[in-house]
């Protein structure tokens, strides 16, 4: 028998009670009261045209979930998958280098935020036992006491408020990389599209919804004494299955989504029970998560995105003419080299209605060409998009095969109890995983480059759902079919194998496709590049010649530095005669050449440019992709 949600003492009042909609894993979202932030507001003003990246509220009414194709009056959803990328966030790090002047402008390094995160203290089994039973304890008064003393904390990022001298990394009182009030937004429209497309609820308000259209897609029925959620409710486990890694702004996003989908229903529960129900959220340490590809959790993912830029491919790209000219714009005209952080620095000015810099600001707008022609903001889009995404596509998706690989099995072990018709204890009707672009992006690859080719970023609060519909053949038979949805669009028919012409799919094309890498035991070991070097250098060693003319090197090598060590002390040559007496000048280092000590930039070979500490080629899944949002960034995310 499973156990029973926790029981919470009743709040004060059913008001206080409905206006705590979510307490997932003891964390709640609230709204700060300071409007004069410019995170308060949400509108999109500053560019006459902004790019779908952005997920502004037209884009986000794009991706309700689609009726379906088929009018087969046999088939019912069972079950989803939705995998959705977090809302729009802060910069993920103080460390991102944009262009010269970014941090230091009020208006692009200074974030402050009204979202704020609410948590509580969670009872010990004993003081649950004691408020369920206050005759457990020898003072029942206190027992009685104890039954109301829930309360809860607010966080907030502002105890450093001193600027210039002591600040948070964001200079004002946002996180890294959290979440903002326009990824609350999105995320609430998400909960709402899941709502109309899987829920029926029986309201007139809704009764145009999807499913209260179209039975066949009433994954939810509340209408019926539902014997399939096992007396449960909708949102309780295992009804529910609501998966995260530990980021701020991925548990944030789950939740406002959960909001969006079951608030009503959770505050109308609430205020009959008097209790608060709590949802539990399933994490992670965070470096070692499989919600994205880590290096912390499987080291051969550093080596396939190095074979993948390593690659003919990547390197026409990285040397092409165009690349070339963004990356002089970048160092003549913004002053930094920021091709690691192209996109970060883009999407997170414009999609925030902060000021790009002039040469920038062209999206949606003619520049009027110039030296450097038409369409930059777009080209560095294009760029930035490449730059990160090419590895996930490269050799069949290697590396996101093996990355996603444990996150895959997550999600089969969900979908086979229903394909196998086991029916011994209550099965996962809604499945969500709240991760990042560095989730989804792996995930699509990894279904072929007809899904997902790599050339498109997805954007913030991306849902990507994965649903399991059983057909009834006729009475004890029937078989599973699946429908892929990203953002709206159905992708079924883009998987090797699924019909061109319908938007449903036998299930078993979907299961040969993943299972081969849907493994948690993945050959993860990084290959030394030592070995492939000691086998070179013993087959050297083989050769005789070679020996000869190494042991010659070493003894002239040997001779001439001793003798120039000889003549830098003693100020002669040995066998000169005459002795003098020992001198040793005065030595320093010249500033007044010092430019001309080191190897100039324009004479040396492109890939080994080092522009400000930072190398040409992207940084490894360690430090950027994965967490891509790789936070900090594996510390991806992320996608």
């Amino acid at each position: 028998m499973e156990r029973p949600i926790h029981k919470r003492p009743a709040f004060s009042s059913p008001m206080t009670r409905s206006a705590i909609l979510l307490l997932t894993n003891l964390v709640v979202i609230t709204l700060g009261q300071n409007s004069n932030r410019p995170d308060n507001d949400l509108s999109y003003t500053q560019y006459p045209k902004y790019p779908p990246y952005c997920s502004q509220p037209e884009e986000m009414a794009k991706r309700a979930v689609p009726p379906l194709k088929s009018d087969d009056p046999d088939i019912k959803l069972v079950h989803v998958t939705s995998i959705i990328r977090h809302g729009a966030r802060t910069p993920w790090s103080h460390q991102m280098m944009c262009w010269d002047g970014y941090w230091q402008d009020d208006e692009t390094g200074v974030w402050n935020c009204d979202l704020t995160t609410m948590v509580s203290p969670p009872s010990a089994p004993f003081v649950e036992e004691v408020e369920d039973n206050p005759s457990l304890v020898d003072n029942e008064i206190d027992a009685e006491l104890g039954s109301s003393s829930m309360f809860l904390f607010e966080k907030r990022y502002d105890a450093l408020n001193h600027p210039p001298f002591l600040t948070n990394y964001l200079n004002g009182t946002c996180q890294e990389g959290q979440l903002i009030l326009r990824g609350y937004e999105q995320e609430l429209a998400n909960g709402r599209h899941l709502r109309q497309g899987y829920v029926h609820d029986g309201l007139s308000i809704n009764s145009s919804s999807l499913a209260s259209m179209d039975e066949r897609m009433r994954l939810f029925d509340l209408t019926t004494d539902d014997d399939d959620l096992g007396g449960r409710k909708p949102y309780e486990e295992p009804n529910l299955r609501y998966r995260a890694d530990d980021g701020q702004r991925t548990l944030m996003s789950g939740q406002v989504l959960l909001r969006g989908m079951w608030g009503d229903i959770i505050a109308r529960d609430s205020a009959i029970t008097g209790e608060n129900p709590v949802i539990t959220v399933h994490t992670a340490d965070y470096d070692i998560d499989v919600i994205a590809p880590r290096v912390g959790n499987c080291p051969r993912v550093a080596d396939l995105w190095e074979e993948a830029i390593q690659s003919d491919s990547y390197q026409a790209f990285i040397n092409s003419k165009e690349a070339n000219t963004l990356k002089t714009i970048m160092v003549e005209e913004l002053g930094n080299d920021f091709s690691n952080n192209v996109h970060d620095c883009l999407m997170t000015t414009m999609c925030t209605d902060r000021k790009l810099p002039e040469i920038l600001d062209d999206y949606g707008r003619s520049n009027g060409g110039g030296k450097y022609g038409e369409n930059i903001f777009q080209r560095f889009v294009d760029f930035g998009t490449y730059y990160y995404l090419y590895p996930l596509v490269h050799n069949d998706a290697a590396y996101s095969k093996l990355g996603m690989g444990p996150l895959w099995y997550e999600i089969i072990a969900n979908i086979k109890p229903f394909l196998d018709g086991d029916t011994s204890k209550p099965l996962t009707k809604l499945a969500l995983f709240s991760g990042h672009d560095s989730t989804i992006e792996p995930l699509l690859a990894s279904l072929g480059k007809n899904v997902w080719d790599g050339k498109v970023w997805v954007p913030y609060a991306t849902i990507f759902n994965i649903e399991i519909h059983e057909k009834t053949i006729e009475e004890g038979e029937s078989k599973h079919l699946f429908r892929l949805v990203l953002n709206g669009d159905v992708m079924t028919s883009r998987v090797e194998g699924c019909p061109d012409d319908g938007d449903l799919c036998d299930v078993d094309v979907l299961i040969e496709l993943v299972e081969p890498f849907a493994i948690f035991d993945r050959d993860c070991a990084s290959a030394p590049a030592s070995d492939e070097l000691a086998s070179q250098n013993m087959t050297i060693l083989s050769n005789p010649t070679f020996v000869i003319i190494l042991f010659a090197t070493i003894t002239v090598s040997s001779f001439l530095g001793g003798l120039v060590t000889y003549f830098y002390l003693t100020r002669r040559f040995p066998c000169t005669g005459g002795k003098k007496a020992y001198q040793r000048a005065f030595s320093g280092i010249s500033l007044q050449d010092k430019n001309s000590a080191f190897p100039s930039v324009d004479n040396g070979d492109p890939q080994d440019v080092v522009a400000n500490g930072r190398s040409e080629k992207p940084k490894s899944p360690v430090s950027r992709y994965g967490t891509t949002e790789i936070e900090s960034q594996t510390k991806g995310e992320i996608i």
